[in-house]
């Protein structure tokens, strides 16, 4: 039996015989009225008619695109891949996790592993620095490619029944040693 004029939560509790406390009558009342509202809309018409359209009054074009930072070689020619995963600090290797995860290179795990520099969080000193004694340098250029060889290392050695934890970062090693050593194909 339906009772004119009630929602779904109304009527069961009309049914019941639950008694009603003022505020429950207010909170039935609301429920009520979102499920008439919902009906109303769901028998209205689906038209684009009924979407107000709202363009701005102008157009604004897009920032171009940086250039990218040309690197600096040893012979004085410049690279226009900035990265060198020999000599990269932990802002730079942030930097170069997202890149790659954005052109489809790394997959969002790897990203994530890349991209986790501990040295950026701000209570880096108070925590693993007070452990080791140094302080947070995320500026400071590193090898990457030998500590993901030492990660790899370590993942194999304590980690051997996570064979995906080790195949992600073997993958990001041979990414590393790629860009490193990049193919050059204009021959």
């Amino acid at each position: 039996m339906k009772i004119e004029g009630l929602g779904a939560y109304e009527t069961a509790t009309a049914q019941a015989g639950a008694p009603k406390s003022l505020e429950s009558n207010d909170i039935q009342r609301s429920i009520a009225l979102e499920d008439d509202l919902k009906a109303a809309n769901s028998n209205a018409h689906q038209s684009r008619e009924l979407v107000p359209i709202h363009l701005p009054a102008k157009v604004e074009t897009l920032p171009e695109e940086e250039e990218p930072r040309p690197r600096e070689e040893k012979d004085g020619t410049q690279d226009l891949f900035p990265y060198n995963v020999r000599q990269m600090s932990p802002r730079e290797a942030t930097e170069l996790g997202q890149e790659l995860y954005m052109e489809g290179v790394l997959s969002f795990e790897e990203y994530s592993m890349l991209s986790f520099q501990s040295e950026l969080h701000p209570d880096y000193d108070k925590t693993i620095g007070a452990l080791t004694g140094q302080p947070a340098q995320p500026d400071s250029p590193r090898d990457y490619i030998a500590q993901w060889q030492e990660k790899l290392t370590f993942q194999k050695e304590h980690n051997a029944s996570q064979p995906q934890l080790i195949a992600r970062t073997e993958r990001i090693l041979n990414i590393l040693k790629m860009i490193d050593n990049p193919t050059d194909l204009s021959a």
